[in-house]
């Protein structure tokens, strides 16, 4: 009997701990949008305020498009940039380079397990 109650407790400690681990990955996923969108939200005021000089650069656009597309690669890449550039269609020592450009940190990206 003592038996079945050390492996209830064993099962559900490793339950509780597997749902924390879910829970800090949602929450750091969560986190990660939210900088996102913050970056978004800056570069559109910049946007706004160029349009009303009547000044928009294409190269600039791009360049961000560009940073947001490798943002999203490695979020959902888990922050393997192997599997990023693969989604990207990129050699990895091209996106490492364009990382290195955009100052993208992609540890924030990593999944932790």
């Amino acid at each position: 009997m003592q038996q079945n109650v050390l492996q209830k407790i064993e099962t559900t400690g490793g339950s509780i701990k597997k749902m924390k681990d879910s829970q800090l990955n949602s929450l750091k996923t969560l986190a990660v949008l939210l900088l996102r969108e913050v970056e978004f939200l800056e570069s559109s005021e910049s946007n706004i305020s160029q349009i009303k000089k009547g000044r928009i650069y294409l190269h600039d656009e791009m360049q961000r498009f560009e940073a947001s597309m490798i943002r999203s690669a490695l979020m959902h890449a888990g922050g393997v940039q192997r599997k990023a550039a693969a989604m990207l269609g990129l050699k990895v020592t091209t996106l490492n380079v364009k990382i290195k450009r955009y100052k993208i940190d992609s540890n924030i990206y990593a999944k932790n397990e």
